[in-house]
């Protein structure tokens, strides 16, 4: 721009206008060497003389995009995201990377290998050295971060990456409270499942654990053993005592399920306890990676037979007191679930009340002398 084509001249000829001003840009995207003759015209004698213009192009950064599971590593090699249709050696052009603005690495959770820190917490990166960022802190987000890209001509491109961190989630969901019936002492409860449901992003290992069963006040009434469990069904010898440690069961993979089955006898430390009586069940999970198929784990050996006892007594996990019916019923499962980076966890109360219809049933006792001996429950 600043000069027309001149009257009866070749277009390559262009006269510049009176104040002497043109401005010359290039429509290709090439580096090369222009060169252009001028002559100036006036009351003296015309001059000659040469421009010489060297066309460089600027070279481009594209965005940078990794996505991952904490910690990683996720890796960028820079030199793939750049061009330069200058030159395809790109060792002499400088690299710089940079946080946002009042973040560093160790803010954003990162470690930054492969780059060299410079003191206003930006990097100087080699074009031919691959740059690994590793997650330092358990937990989802999204860095984004800026390079430049600097040729030797001066001239610069800006690209950003992205680093999006996922954390691995193993959660499990499951069904309420267990009624294990009315039962009598040394009576053996019917096999109950628990579907154990995975909704997080990795697999499962799922673990069980159970604590004595106690009544009202805290007091233990039954070892945690009377409840017997396996991942497979089976009658109540077939299955392994439940315990305070921690008994694995299967996998589960994402957006799978699978059943635990449960059973318990009933054997009383104290034959003359007529009452409630609760147990908790822990189910827990430990993120595995993904699987494609619920895996049952080893099955654990089966504990010894339960001895029957003769005396009657009350029922384990009831809803009765001595002498009062109670409406049929569910005690509510206590229930959490966690939703971080290695295991979930969640509760689930094992209880019972009396079947719709039914009394509970009683200690027996000496009936007084002036009274007729109570109906046996």
């Amino acid at each position: 721009s600043g000069a027309t084509p001149s009257t009866g001249e070749a277009e390559t000829s262009y006269e510049v206008g009176s104040g002497g001003m043109v401005v010359l840009s290039s429509d290709m995207a090439q580096e090369r060497q222009a060169i252009l003759d001028y002559t100036t015209a006036g009351s003296g004698e015309a001059q000659t003389g040469m421009i010489t213009i060297n066309v460089n192009v600027v070279p481009t950064a594209a965005g940078i995009s990794r996505t991952g599971m904490h910690p990683g590593p996720y890796s960028v090699n820079f030199a793939e995201s750049i061009t330069d249709a200058d030159s395809e050696d790109l060792t002499s052009h400088t690299i710089m990377l940079m946080f946002a603005e009042g973040e560093t690495a160790d803010t954003a959770g990162l470690d930054i290998s492969g780059a060299t820190a410079a003191v206003d917490d930006s990097y100087s990166i080699n074009p031919s050295t691959p740059v690994q960022f590793t997650s330092t802190l358990e937990e989802a987000r999204i860095v984004t971060m800026t390079y430049t890209v600097t040729d030797p001509n001066s001239n610069a491109a800006t690209g950003t990456v992205t680093i999006t961190i996922t954390v691995p989630v193993c959660m499990i969901s499951h069904g309420t409270a267990l009624d294990f019936g009315n039962l009598q002492d040394g009576d053996e409860s019917g096999q109950h499942s628990l579907a154990i449901e995975n909704t997080g992003n990795m697999g499962a290992t799922i673990s069980i654990s159970g604590n004595s069963w106690t009544d009202s006040s805290g007091n233990e009434q039954m070892g945690a053993g009377q409840t017997r469990v396996s991942s497979e069904s089976g009658d109540y010898g077939s299955k392994a005592e439940l315990g305070p440690d921690a008994m694995e069961l299967f996998t589960v993979p994402v957006e799978g399920s699978a059943t635990a089955y449960l059973q318990l006898r009933a054997e009383l430390q104290d034959t003359d306890y007529a009452g409630d009586l609760s147990q908790t069940i822990t189910i827990s999970s430990t993120c595995t990676g993904t699987t494609n198929d619920a895996t049952p784990a080893a099955s654990p050996p089966a504990g010894p037979p339960a001895t029957a006892v003769t005396e009657e007594v009350q029922r384990a996990a009831a809803s009765a007191v001595e002498g009062r019916q109670e409406p049929a019923g569910t005690i509510p499962a206590e229930q959490t679930q966690a939703d971080t980076a290695q295991a979930g966890q969640s509760e689930a109360g094992a209880a019972a009340s009396p079947p719709a219809g039914t009394a509970a049933a009683q200690t027996p006792t000496d009936p007084p002398a002036d009274t007729a001996p109570p109906s046996p429950p």
